[in-house]
């Protein structure tokens, strides 16, 4: 996998991170993705990014993910940093697990309410 300079490509810390954002994009098509498994893999995948023309980022909202992002940034040049949109949340995966949970207890709240 390499880009052609022009696309997007997106970059996960953790494959379940990945899997939830498969999930909340219900069978939608996705960009190029990259899944590091580790921050540590990063120096791994940067020749791999730099063939991207725009890398978002879906890292941990933690120092390592923080780091990571801006590392990707001086290296890559176009960063978006998705961290934020999933904030008080450590990463992708708990907020979609606390986005399932809410909507099941609504669920139980409406059955109560009609029964």
């Amino acid at each position: 996998m390499q880009g052609d300079g022009k696309t997007t490509v997106l970059v996960f810390e953790g494959f379940m991170d990945y899997l939830s954002y498969l999930a909340l994009k219900q069978g939608k098509p996705v960009p190029d993705c990259v899944i590091l498994n580790s921050v540590g893999n990063l120096p791994g995948a940067l020749d791999v990014l730099k063939g991207y023309g725009h890398v978002c980022c879906f890292l941990d909202n933690d120092d390592a993910g923080r780091k990571t992002t801006e590392e990707i940034r001086q290296q890559c040049g176009s960063v978006t940093d998705k961290a934020a949109h999933y904030l008080p949340h450590k990463d992708l995966n708990e907020f979609l697990q606390h986005r399932l949970k809410k909507a099941v207890e609504t669920r139980a709240e409406q059955k109560q309410g009609s029964g």
